[in-house]
């Protein structure tokens, strides 16, 4: 299954994968950088979906932080 896919089901926002696509996002950076809250209300997002959707770009913040780190020298 698709990256997206599994990352919006682990939030309960799956119904919306599509729209997602529709909507450009390629990857998880996308829902970063990509998506704001008039997109979530054009999607007709309710505000626990909202609150759901917060706490995924937190999840995917928190991953993407290792990676982003700056290595001790």
């Amino acid at each position: 299954m698709d990256k997206i896919f599994n990352l919006l089901a682990e939030h309960r926002l799956e119904s919306y994968y599509n729209q997602f696509l529709t909507l450009g996002v390629q990857d998880e950076r996308d829902f970063i950088d990509g998506v704001n809250g008039e997109d979530l209300d054009k999607m007709n997002f309710s505000q626990v979906e909202k609150n759901r959707f917060e706490k995924m770009k937190d999840f995917i913040q928190r991953l993407r932080a290792p990676q982003q780190a700056m290595p001790v020298q």
